[in-house]
């Protein structure tokens, strides 16, 4: 997954956190169970999509899904109710071929990351297209919120190397800002294809992992805060760079043990805790949300769900939204007790 130099002073404030080696998935502190207050369920697909696979909570009070089945995203409103829906599959202006992030703008404008294309489209709260941005020099992997750069699109770069955290372009697709990986963070593995962002409330971003319990926490300006371990450690897979040639071309990637396990599955954030849906290798894989606080990543203890989910997100109400798309792809509201 995944050239600025880190301040000396960014440097200085980076937090290295984590548990004992040998905490696992028996020793989280367990909180109230969750409060299921609404169900969203789509029996037809004219609500959610025949492929609904990502979420996220909507400056408008609802979210907007990512529908991988005919590749078009929707808002739905605070009550359930699709506001818009846009986009079809291709390569063309409005069109999609993947999906690997959803950030609200600071105005309200949806980007929505389309690796496959290389670019960032821009849809308007009204549904409607707003602008594309090609992304040049490779494939990107992760889309972080615009207010770790204000103005412009940062990404984190789809590279072989561990030395780039993030890169932002401009709306035309030229390199704004390149933001190198402090040594003293502590990763010892790439950060090659395997992660996702999600927004912080107050100018802040959180950088997870499919692979590895390690997170990142980003400051409003888009340096490193902290680097935490999840409460259940999963270690990052080793990494196999391929290579493979023919008569005048040559072509590079990445691979990563097919056995590895899942960590991270999703992530969220409100203002004070970021939620974490986590697999790793227990029975609860699947249904444990781990909670962390969004200064430092302390542990704040977990929630069961009675079901397993496909995706999460904070709603501006403080709820949460989970998805699961089995059957009857259906959404469920949570209200989350935080004291035991």
């Amino acid at each position: 997954m995944t050239p600025f130099a880190a301040s000396c002073s960014a440097l200085a404030g980076l937090v290295l956190l984590g548990p004992p080696a040998d905490l696992d998935a028996q020793q989280r502190q367990w909180l109230p169970t969750p409060v299921e207050v609404d169900v969203w369920e789509d029996a037809d697909g004219t609500l959610l999509g025949a492929r609904p696979l990502q979420i996220a909570g909507s400056p408008r009070g609802g979210l907007v899904v990512a529908d991988w089945g005919d590749f078009s995203v929707r808002e739905l409103s605070a009550t359930g109710e699709v506001v818009w829906k846009f986009g079809r599959q291709g390569p063309g202006p409005g069109e999609f071929l993947a999906f690997l992030g959803l950030q609200f703008a600071l105005n309200g404008d949806l980007r929505v990351l389309d690796p496959r294309n290389r670019r960032i489209t821009v849809v308007g709260p009204t549904g409607l297209l707003v602008q594309t941005v090609p992304l040049w020099g490779g494939e990107p992997a992760a889309l972080l919120p615009e207010s770790v750069d204000p103005g412009y699109y940062p990404v984190v770069p789809h590279t072989n190397k561990k030395d780039t955290l993030w890169a932002s372009f401009s709306a035309d697709g030229v390199r704004h800002r390149v933001v190198e990986m402090p040594l003293a963070a502590g990763f010892d593995h790439d950060l090659t294809g395997e992660g996702w962002a999600t927004e912080i409330p107050g100018g802040r971003a959180l950088v997870f992992f499919r692979w590895s319990s390690q997170m990142i926490i980003l400051d409003a300006d888009g340096s490193v805060a902290a680097v935490a371990e999840g409460v259940e450690l999963i270690p990052f897979p080793e990494v196999v760079h391929v290579e493979r040639s023919g008569p005048g071309w040559t072509a590079r990637g990445f691979k990563v043990d097919p056995e590895a396990v899942w960590a991270v599955k999703g992530a969220t954030a409100t203002a004070s805790r970021i939620f974490v849906l986590f697999l790793g290798a227990t029975a609860d894989a699947g249904r444990v949300v781990d909670t962390y606080s969004t200064q430092d990543g302390t542990y704040l203890g977990s929630y069961r769900f009675p079901i397993a989910i496909d995706a999460i997100t904070a709603l501006r109400d403080g709820r949460l939204a989970t998805l699961e798309n089995r059957l009857v792809p259906t959404i469920r509201l949570w209200e989350l007790p935080v004291g035991g």
